[in-house]
């Protein structure tokens, strides 16, 4: 076991993410995307100059990763729902921004059956597909729950910052900058196991809370 303090650019810099198969879809929805949306604008509020010397950091939370040795990736075993959000906000800032580098130098492989419709959300916002029509269409062709409420993520974050700007609630396009050093410089911390036996009994125990699991989900 390997237990680190780190920005959440660090974190990312340092790993090649993927989420298990046995892992719970994606499941943040309107409730937990628009709670992320108003941590970015208190936060931005908060960090009004970029020169600030008592700039206020963001905490992203705690990450549990399991990457045996010679294995590429680090599989997830604890906070996916926050790589894959911040993953999917990226994407749409990049969108606006016009620039693929804020999420290119990112490694995340989401579980197989949502790879090919993560694939195509990339493919539609740098081909500026975006409008509300092809993003229902998305989402009525998916093949899972998962790949759908990332689909409404994506719909969420779009709407926030194509609002009238200075509206209550909503993002500023002219902020993306302020959005992302919020991100990228915000504290967590990750502990990594090498032994998968370890990294699943931790998965239960984070997962089960209190409640006997099934054969199947064990």
């Amino acid at each position: 076991m390997d237990a680190k303090e780190n920005t959440f650019k660090e974190l990312l810099h340092h790993h090649s993410f993927r989420i298990p198969e046995y892992q719970k879809a994606y499941s943040w929805e309107e409730k937990q995307i628009n709670a992320f949306i108003d941590d970015l604008l208190e936060y931005s509020q908060d960090n009004t100059s970029e020169e600030n010397e008592h700039f206020k950091k963001y905490y992203l939370g705690h990450f549990i990763l399991e990457k045996a040795e010679n294995e590429e990736f680090s599989d997830i075993i604890d906070g996916q729902q926050r790589i894959t959000t911040v993953y999917l906000f990226l994407l749409v800032c990049a969108y606006f921004e016009e620039n693929k580098n804020i999420y290119d130098f990112i490694k995340f492989s989401p579980t197989s059956d949502d790879i090919a419709g993560l694939e195509t959300i990339k493919r539609n916002l740098d081909n500026k597909k975006t409008d509300i029509s092809i993003l229902e269409n998305l989402s009525l062709k998916a093949n899972t729950l998962s790949f759908k409420r990332m689909v409404k993520a994506i719909e969420i974050f779009i709407k926030s910052f194509e609002e009238i700007e200075n509206k209550k609630g909503t993002l500023e396009i002219s902020k993306i900058k302020e959005y992302l050093k919020i991100i990228y410089t915000a504290y967590c911390s990750v502990t990594i196991f090498n032994d998968k036996a370890v990294a699943s009994q931790i998965f239960e125990l984070h997962n089960k809370r209190g409640i006997h699991l099934i054969e199947t989900e064990l």
